[in-house]
């Protein structure tokens, strides 16, 4: 068992509910993975977007290097003022569908499973998530997980600032993962991780979805330039 695990076992032995768990986990672990410091990099992971074939392959980091928050890394100022920082991003209606089914589909064991099951419920549908998440308290706990949270909470750093020297999208990975890349003088292939087979995503969304996903993501949606 790592310290991770251990961490994880105590904290649900005591009673913290798996959300706060998982949280509390990734703010009191070392930001910083092995693999970013022997690169000199500062790669924010954002949950659902492609987030391990880009560890893979840029990093050789075959088990991701965590969802930490830009802001965490600079407990370390001399590395983060020195490291080369960057995220990819999601457009974030297609984000939500894959979000959704990844954490409905996991493992029974982990705790994406166990906060699933708890605070949503094995019989949710995608349409009836989303349109529960017009109720102001069942959105603010669905934010707070990972893998649901708006995408632009990981890339601010302590002044609220998005501070980043690259900012790359799934839609246009193969192109971005070539730039970046070339920036930091690596010559690697983009090998394709955690791959999920579905529909496409604007198939999911009825029109009133759309508004409340809409709702839900207009800091990502303004911020990133998306539309549906």
């Amino acid at each position: 068992m790592n310290k991770q695990e251990i961490v994880n076992t105590v904290l649900s032995v005591i009673g913290v509910p798996p959300h706060h768990r998982e949280n509390f986990i990734n703010y009191v672990k070392n930001p910083y993975s092995y693999e970013e410091d022997l690169n000199e990099v500062i790669y924010i992971h954002i949950p659902k977007a492609a987030g391990k074939a880009i560890s893979y392959s840029l990093l050789n980091a075959p088990n991701g290097t965590g969802h930490t928050k830009l802001y965490m890394y600079e407990r370390n100022r001399d590395k983060f003022d020195r490291y080369f920082k960057f995220t990819f991003v999601r457009n974030p209606w297609d984000r939500l569908v894959s979000a959704f089914f990844y954490v409905k589909n996991f493992r029974p064991e982990s705790n994406d499973r166990k906060f699933f099951d708890k605070y949503i419920g094995q019989d949710s549908s995608f349409e009836s998530f989303v349109m529960r998440l017009q109720d102001e308290k069942f959105r603010a706990l669905c934010m707070s997980w990972e893998h649901f949270t708006p995408q632009i909470d990981f890339v601010r750093n302590s002044k609220g600032e998005v501070a980043l020297d690259f900012v790359g999208r799934l839609e246009d990975i193969e192109d971005d993962f070539e730039r970046l890349c070339a920036i930091l003088g690596k010559d690697m292939k983009l090998s394709v991780r955690n791959s999920g087979e579905r529909s496409d995503y604007q198939s999911y969304y009825s029109a009133k979805m759309i508004d409340v996903a809409a709702m839900v993501y207009a800091e990502d949606i303004k911020i990133f330039g998306y539309v549906f």
